[in-house]
């Protein structure tokens, strides 16, 4: 099982995907289930539920994107949403092993991943997080990798993560820096971001002991790839790294081509 935050814009995108793949024997059958974030009038509602904290002073003045007076901080009651009232109701209507259920999001989705790994390691077998906002308040949430590290050791967890990101998440739109009030903001902003080495500097924070206690990290730059384009350029490798076939299986639904 493979829950998708961002559903009302992902979810048909991983559901072919994991269908197309389990009746070519690519990967394991499985449910898709897509958790709609809010739009439209209700967009502000996506930031608080996928949020950790306050935001720092310096953050609401660079961070054009979000107003100073956006709530913020709401991922934990988000995570009992989706512990107490989804997976329960997703368990009485499809036969599916909830222990073995997977959580994939991306952007400040990427994050709220990003956080429930490192506070609930337990909550899901495998985490993928896409080009997550490493970068809100201060990067706190690499402040969690020291609690994190201890609760697994503590509980021996092996719990599975796929980090991703797009190699030119980190250039400046022309057509923003055109309409921008602020260009020279703006780069501001985007620096702050720092949306490409965030990932590459959790990354090597984490690796060394990820290879220590022999559970799988995997970290993949996509090359040309944007923001936008990351959810889409990761379906297949996310897919796969969710639902991975045993050795045995993988061998014999390979097509030799000669």
């Amino acid at each position: 099982m493979l829950y998708v935050l961002d559903g009302n814009v992902l979810f048909g995108t991983y559901a072919a995907a994991v269908r197309t793949k389990a009746l070519a024997r690519e990967s394991e059958p499985a449910v898709v289930v897509g958790i709609a974030s809010g739009e439209g009038e209700h967009a502000a509602e996506r930031t608080l539920d996928f949020t950790i904290s306050q935001r720092s002073a310096r953050e609401k003045a660079v961070v054009t994107e979000m107003s100073p007076d956006q709530k913020v901080g709401g991922a934990e009651s988000f995570f009992r949403v989706i512990q107490q009232e989804i997976r329960p109701r997703v368990v009485k209507v499809a036969p599916v092993d909830d222990q073995r259920a997977s959580l994939l999001g991306w952007s400040l989705g990427g994050l709220f991943v990003t956080h429930t790994f490192f506070a609930h390691p337990d909550a899901f077998v495998s985490f993928v997080a896409v080009s997550p906002s490493i970068w809100f308040n201060e990067r706190a949430v690499l402040r969690e990798i020291p609690a994190f590290k201890a609760r697994v050791a503590q509980n021996h967890l092996h719990p599975r993560f796929y980090l991703a990101v797009g190699s030119r998440e980190g250039e400046l739109p022309p057509s923003r820096l055109k309409t921008a009030t602020s260009p020279e903001a703006l780069r501001v902003e985007m620096r702050y971001y720092d949306m490409v080495h965030n990932p590459i500097a959790m990354n090597a924070m984490l690796a060394p002991w990820f290879g220590r206690i022999g559970t799988p990290l995997r970290f993949k730059v996509y090359r040309g790839d944007t923001h936008n384009s990351m959810p889409w350029a990761v379906t297949n490798a996310a897919v796969d790294f969710a639902f991975p076939l045993p050795a045995a299986r993988r061998e014999s639904a390979t097509i030799r081509l000669k």
